[in-house]
């Protein structure tokens, strides 16, 4: 567990970065620009397998999905504790 969480927060702390650096390489009128990494990258955005997403797109994903999945639980959780307290009414209303 912790060596994903670090890792996590590393992906999440260099994110910017990351992107940022992308920016660069691929925006035509950048000083930083390199033809061969934007086709690289947009050749690779017209595959099937990756429907047309871009590189931006698929990193963003793990910086979206864990928050998605926390407020899940929550929401379980809660479901959970309404469900109970509702069987545990019946119960009592079962025995009077």
């Amino acid at each position: 567990q912790p060596e994903f969480i670090g890792s996590y927060q590393r992906y999440i702390n260099g994110y910017d970065t990351a992107i940022a650096r992308i920016s660069y390489r691929i925006k035509p009128k950048s000083p930083g620009y390199s033809a061969a990494f934007d086709k690289f990258v947009k050749d690779k955005s017209d595959t099937e397998l990756v429907n047309g997403q871009s590189l931006q797109s698929f990193l963003v994903t793990p910086i979206q999905r864990l928050p998605r999945y926390i407020l899940l639980l929550r929401d379980a959780i809660e479901i959970e504790i309404e469900i109970e307290l509702c069987h545990r009414s019946f119960e009592l209303r079962a025995r009077t």
